[in-house]
């Protein structure tokens, strides 16, 4: 038999759990994490997919999304405080290689999510790890890739065929020139935009894959193995814009190439939704640029466009990791590759954008070259020392001349990066 009085003291108190319980939960502040992610431009994509992230699970918890101008002046701010970002989305570049030397990232290497990531991309990141060897510190979640876009209904005007050798292109923009029309929209007003043809011609060039080590053990000099780099860079110069591509910034090359200016691009594929925005019925095709007159040797320029990485010190580890492992989900993974123009590291997870087809089937041979640059020691400024070459170039210095002072200056300001690292 019941006891009645048991039931009254009983079941206010189960009540007064329950409504408790409601209240906790309710009330109880969600778990909160921080992702930094070097491009603002970027931060939109990320910003979506983490919204959809903390939909999947009832907003029990909050990721904030930060962008910074400088990245590495944000980051060192933020070690210094002791306070590092509990997840980071930058490219695969000399401060990746500096976070994974000096202990402040977290060891993903036994995650089960790692076997979502194709090994090529495995490979570079052990290629940039540095001192840190063979640790996965950094997932590879996107590449970019870099090449020559060339506008297909200028092509078509004057019966030409895209370019697969050096020599093919050069007759392009003979033509080109004769009928009046700069081959490549240029852009120096900004020194940055001087790399895209240096990273392109430097890996097809530079016979030397292991320039690096031997520059860096003193066994080798860019006087001694980039000559052709630069000879072919000058020639380069010779069918832009003119004096205008001195004045002009990286958005007014893209405009004017989107606009019908000029017939060709070396540039990455990050420029197609700038060329899109300007003219949605741009028709154009990205292709691996032509560095030497053996097509079969030529690559797509390809470079870890964004590598996600844990503070070793987060308080959030796991819900840090669930995040990560959400992102590499096939489909998720898809929507950053459709509305970043990339290309995704994940398996399942392709490139469909009709003004890639000339990349993607090479990109899936796998023949790609990185970014030489990436490897390059802090603080050495290629950038401003190629925006010096074209500058002597543009005044009239002869190319012997020039190329020999811009090599010797390479070997010297590379030098002194090195010694101060």
């Amino acid at each position: 038999m019941i006891n009645d009085k048991k039931i009254f003291f009983v079941f206010p108190v189960i009540i007064l759990i329950c409504i408790g319980a409601m209240i906790y939960f309710t009330h109880t502040e969600p778990k909160t994490i921080e992702l930094y992610v070097h491009d603002s431009g970027k931060k939109e994509v990320f910003s979506y997919l983490a919204e959809k992230f903390c939909g999947e699970h009832k907003n029990r918890c909050r990721i904030k999304v930060l962008s910074a101008r400088d990245s590495k002046q944000y980051l060192r701010g933020r070690i210094i405080k002791d306070d590092i970002p509990d997840i980071i989305a930058i490219d695969g570049n000399a401060l990746y290689t500096q976070l994974a030397e000096n202990g402040y990232l977290l060891n993903l290497g036994k995650k089960k999510f790692i076997g979502e990531i194709h090994q090529n991309y495995i490979n570079m990141i052990y290629k940039i790890n540095g001192k840190a060897g063979t640790t996965i510190f950094g997932i590879p979640y996107a590449v970019n890739a870099s090449g020559l876009i060339y506008n297909k209904t200028i092509f078509n005007t004057y019966n030409l065929t895209p370019p697969k050798t050096w020599s093919e292109l050069m007759d392009v923009c003979a033509v080109l020139k004769k009928a009046g029309v700069p081959a490549f929209g240029m852009s120096f007003a900004e020194s940055w935009t001087c790399l895209p043809a240096w990273n392109n011609l430097v890996p097809v060039l530079v016979s030397d894959t292991s320039f690096i080590d031997n520059k860096n053990a003193g066994k080798t000099t860019f006087l001694e193995t980039h000559r052709e780099v630069l000879e072919k860079y000058a020639a380069i110069l010779e069918y832009t814009q003119g004096t205008e591509a001195f004045s002009a910034s990286y958005s007014d090359a893209v405009s004017g190439f989107a606009s019908g200016k000029y017939a060709m691009l070396i540039n990455g594929i990050w420029s197609i939704p700038l060329i899109k925005k300007v003219n949605p019925d741009a028709e154009i095709d990205t292709i691996p640029f032509p560095s030497c007159d053996e097509a079969e040797r030529n690559t797509v320029n390809s470079g870890l466009d964004a590598v996600l990485m844990i503070s070793k010190k987060t308080k959030q580890k796991r819900l840090a990791e669930k995040f990560i492992q959400f992102l590499l989900r096939p489909e998720n993974s898809q929507i950053y590759t459709d509305r970043y123009y990339s290309f995704s590291t994940v398996n399942g997870a392709i490139q469909k954008n009709p003004a890639f087809s000339g990349l993607i089937e090479i990109m899936q041979e796998g023949r790609i070259s990185e970014f030489p640059d990436h490897y390059y020691p802090p603080h050495f400024f290629i950038a401003k020392i190629l925006s010096d070459f074209v500058y002597n170039h543009e005044r009239g210095i002869p190319d012997e001349t020039n190329i020999t002072a811009t090599l010797m200056r390479f070997d010297s300001e590379y030098d002194e990066c090195v010694e101060q690292q």
